[in-house]
């Protein structure tokens, strides 16, 4: 494994999926649930060869419909894999958005009511896909990492514009700015993720791990830090 950028797991089965990002490695790993020490095995991994894959770089990871998706940062792609097939065998779907001149560098993805967000530095944007179209963008410069709160109906990215390093709490509905998050020590929001009223953020300049209230987004404490590298993606596990 080298490179490792998004996971996430899957619900129903418990399994945890990588993005292993290195540019002549790409591909996607899967781990199975956790044992009685809180381990868990490899599985399998998709790996299609580089020079005939859109699946180069991948970075952000999302769930929907049955099917895995991951952003890429050197193609301009967000490919999908069917979960319902023996193993992930071969890529679903590749959307393109690449342009001539431009390059196009996904990061963070996420999904809700079927439809993917992808952050895209390059257009300081957050697009709104559904069916394979962009619907909607959400402007907001140097996006990371996104992160879905379905209970709250919001969309939370990271941004590491050095202007103004933060994370955003986006309304799904009407895709307005409700809620910002700043911290002194916090200069590259990369990872996110919530549980109850906490927000935690993986910092990835300043090797630590961040909380912060959502409600009232005060910052709370440094849950962890001197990280022994640079922290890429979080999730939540009962592992």
């Amino acid at each position: 494994t080298r490179l490792l950028r998004g996971m996430l797991v899957e619900p129903q089965t418990g399994d945890l999926f990588v993005a292993n990002a290195y540019y002549d490695d790409s591909k996607l790993l899967r781990f199975g649930g956790c044992n009685a020490l809180g381990q868990r095995a490899f599985k399998e991994r998709v790996a299609p060869l580089v020079a005939s894959s859109s699946l180069v770089h991948p970075y952000g990871l999302a769930l929907m419909a049955g099917s895995l998706y991951a952003t890429t940062q050197d193609t301009g792609s967000i490919v999908g894999f069917n979960l319902k097939s023996e193993g992930l065998t071969g890529i679903e779907r590749s959307y393109q958005f690449g342009r001539s001149g431009i390059k196009i560098a996904f990061r963070g993805l996420a999904s809700f009511e079927g439809c993917l967000y992808a952050a895209e530095e390059g257009e300081g944007a957050i697009f709104k896909l559904c069916e394979g179209h962009v619907v909607a963008t959400v402007p907001l410069l140097k996006p990371i990492g996104l992160l879905i709160d379905e209970h709250r109906r919001l969309l939370f990215a990271g941004s590491r514009w050095s202007g103004r390093p933060r994370v955003v709490a986006i309304d799904l509905d009407t895709h307005q700015i409700k809620q910002e998050y700043r911290h002194a020590g916090m200069t590259h929001p990369a990872g996110i993720a919530v549980d109850g009223d906490s927000l935690y953020v993986a910092e990835q300049d300043g090797l630590a791990l961040l909380e912060f209230d959502v409600p009232s987004a005060n910052f709370t404490r440094v849950v962890l830090e001197g990280l022994p590298d640079d922290p890429e993606w979080i999730t939540l596990s009962n592992c």
